[in-house]
């Protein structure tokens, strides 16, 4: 897998998982969901292009 990728998803889900914090810490779930769901994303981008790189 190309480095710069595996870099720029872990850079997304690092950003994803602070700003799901400050929802947190305002009670907001829909949004804190929300958020999950792209975090959740990005981990399966990251796994499939892993496997297709065979690492």
């Amino acid at each position: 897998m190309r480095k710069k990728s595996a870099d720029l998803l872990n850079k997304a889900i690092t950003n994803l998982e602070e700003l799901k914090k400050e929802y947190e810490e305002k009670g907001d779930s829909f949004n804190v969901r929300l958020i999950n769901n792209m975090i959740n994303n990005r981990y399966q981008e990251l796994q499939t292009a892993k496997k297709e790189s065979g690492e």
